[in-house]
């Protein structure tokens, strides 16, 4: 009996050995980087800051979310005389982990304004993986309100409007007709199971590839990974409900509408009842299908990876055109 305990314990100091010697090698061979994400109670799911990242998807990425946990420069809330800023919100679209900083709309834009007009200009990417419409009203009064921008764009396509909750983030709710920011997913069990495993979360590049793994098995990207450019690609856009236009949505953008400085940018086609609704509101809209049509009619797919062989995110130049055609529009908005 001795000996079979001894057995044991042997064992199982082999596989945390094993676990360490894994971590040691994911970690500082940069195979793969640390959690990107934090969960606050008021903010819920957030960028950690100053956080090195790697992504290797449709594209490749290697960069950093900066201190103080958004991407690209550190703009801190308070500005600086009479700099004008612009603001993006969205989801992994808008936070462009397919590319390098250089190449991403928000650098371009950022320089094509400074290139044009005397006053400084700073655009701050305010970009999470899976948002929609209500996360990125709830960030907007919990987190990106503070910076003080002068244009804020909310990137949505008709996806973007299902009224889904993420149980590790605020939502939106109607209490007696009026729109409120529900915190309750502090009470969850999801958001309870993540406190428990919080450190290794955090702490193991080695748990986040294991998890990695599991998410393209269960999504079944695993061919694609194997066969490479031997297997056709394929779009990965999912397949979606049929689209209702819910109370919760309608009262979101009403609410946008009443903030003043708010534009509302379609990355794809939206249903015609949302496009009528948004225009009685007033709401300022850019269009991103027409420069990405553009694209399309010259011979350029804006979604296709061509060493991956996917389709996917928007591609180099994609966010060539969309910086271009922001400049263009945004011109005639701002004062």
């Amino acid at each position: 009996m001795q000996k079979f305990i001894v057995n044991i314990g042997t064992f199982l100091l082999s596989l945390l050995f094993l676990f360490f010697l894994n971590e040691l090698f994911f970690r500082y061979a940069e195979i793969e980087t640390l959690s990107e994400f934090e969960v606050n109670e008021k903010i819920g799911q957030k960028l950690r800051p100053n956080l090195p990242l790697l992504w290797l998807n449709e594209g490749y990425y290697l960069g950093s979310t900066n201190e103080l946990g958004y991407l690209g420069p550190a703009y801190p809330p308070k500005k600086e005389g009479a700099t004008f800023r612009i603001g993006l919100l969205g989801d992994s679209f808008i936070a462009g982990f397919q590319l390098a900083e250089k190449h991403h709309f928000r650098n371009r834009l950022e320089n094509k304004f400074n290139k044009a007009d005397q006053r400084r200009t700073q655009v701050l990417n305010f970009g999470m993986i899976d948002f929609n419409l209500s996360d990125a009203y709830c960030y907007y009064h919990n987190f990106t309100k503070q910076f003080n921008n002068d244009l804020t764009l909310i990137f949505i396509e008709t996806s973007d409007l299902y009224e889904l909750r993420n149980p590790l983030r605020p939502s939106c709710v109607l209490e007696n007709g009026n729109l409120k920011i529900d915190r309750s997913f502090v009470k969850g069990e999801v958001y309870q199971n993540y406190l428990k495993t919080e450190f290794f979360r955090k702490n193991s590049a080695f748990l986040k590839t294991a998890k990695q793994g599991l998410r393209i098995f269960k999504n079944d990207q695993w061919k694609n990974k194997i066969f490479d450019k031997f297997y056709p690609g394929k779009d990965n856009k999912k397949d979606t409900l049929d689209f209702h236009f819910g109370d919760i949505t309608k009262a979101i953008l009403q609410e946008l509408g009443q903030i003043g400085n708010v534009v509302i940018i379609y990355k794809k086609p939206i249903p015609n009842e949302v496009v009528k609704y948004i225009e009685n509101l007033d709401l300022k809209t850019i269009d991103l299908t027409i420069p990405l049509k553009g694209l399309e009619k010259s011979g350029i797919d804006p979604y296709y990876w061509k060493a991956t062989n996917t389709r996917g995110h928007w591609n180099h130049e994609a966010h060539r055109v969309i910086s271009d055609y922001l400049f263009e529009q945004l011109n005639h908005m701002v004062p």
